[in-house]
């Protein structure tokens, strides 16, 4: 024990805390790609996805009726790199695991060309989206409208 003058300056053992909630890791998340624009500039079209907090049945209803729709994932990145033609990341905190309404989401987005992932906190997302932004660009053609 390591003691001077009666005073104990052993340090107490950290407590294990619990990993933060989902939206503080999200909003974390956020502040790095708005402070990383700046080397990356895509980063700048990353978005949230208003999903999941607790709302009063009139809120949440009036998001139903604006297209909010369940199991999409909380932050999209509309740039193309690496193959993909988007980026979508669904957050969770540890021991979570997607929703059924989720995971089929993400596998409708990984049909449609996607990379569409599960992060578990706010560093798995920022690798993730670091090492996105970083990948060769995906060449899509011009758009064309065609009528039929």
């Amino acid at each position: 024990m390591n003691m001077i003058d009666g005073w104990n300056l052993t340090a107490p053992k950290p407590e294990k805390l619990p990993p933060p909630l989902e939206r503080k890791s999200q909003a974390a998340v956020i502040d790095w790609a708005n402070w990383a624009s700046g080397q990356w500039p895509e980063l700048r079209y990353l978005f949230a996805v208003p999903n999941g907090d607790k709302r009063s049945a009139v809120t949440a209803s009036l998001l139903v009726s604006q297209g909010v729709k369940p199991g999409v994932p909380d932050l999209i990145l509309p740039v193309a790199r690496g193959g993909f033609v988007s980026l979508a990341i669904e957050m969770k905190r540890k021991p979570n695991t997607p929703t059924q309404l989720q995971r089929e989401w993400l596998a409708a987005l990984q049909g449609f060309g996607w990379l569409a992932i599960v992060c578990y906190g706010a560093g798995e997302a920022i690798a993730a989206l670091e090492a996105y932004v970083k990948a060769p660009r995906t060449i899509i053609g011009p758009a064309r409208l065609v009528r039929e």
